[in-house]
């Protein structure tokens, strides 16, 4: 498992050598019509999950889908390339850890950010500022 603590300079490398690498397959969608494939459908978003709820509030507390749509929009993420399972996978894995520590999916709304939680102090300010339990 990559330690996404180390810093985004080490994930990013590792994660464009992973890309740029022959050998990258994305991961098939499973079969869930079987029994087999349903289990490895929900083995994947369990394994996302665990390694999602690991993370720091600084990069948990985030507007997961408002960044997948700004990465599809600005040309980041290609379509339908990059919408792949991995992706979905992943998605739901991290949706769930929010989930769990905060009560709910993190998302920006024209009252700030939901949802509205105690934050440890080592939140950046700009997270911070989002919230606005006054609105």
């Amino acid at each position: 498992m990559i330690n996404y603590k180390k810093g985004h300079n080490d994930f990013g490398s590792k994660l464009k050598s992973l890309v740029e690498s022959d050998d990258f397959q994305p991961t098939p969608v499973p079969d869930t019509n079987t029994k087999e494939g349903k289990k490895d459908f929900i083995m994947e978003i369990l394994n996302s999950w665990k390694e999602a709820r690991t993370y720091d509030d600084r990069h948990l507390y985030t507007d997961h889908i408002d960044w997948l749509q700004t990465a599809f929009s600005e040309g980041w993420f290609e379509f339908p390339d990059d919408y792949d399972f991995d992706t979905q996978s992943w998605t739901l894995g991290f949706l769930i850890a929010q989930v769990e520590r905060y009560g709910g999916v993190v998302m920006k709304t024209k009252k700030g950010t939901l949802p509205y939680t105690q934050f440890p102090k080592n939140l950046p300010e700009y997270i911070k500022d989002e919230i606005n339990e006054e609105d």
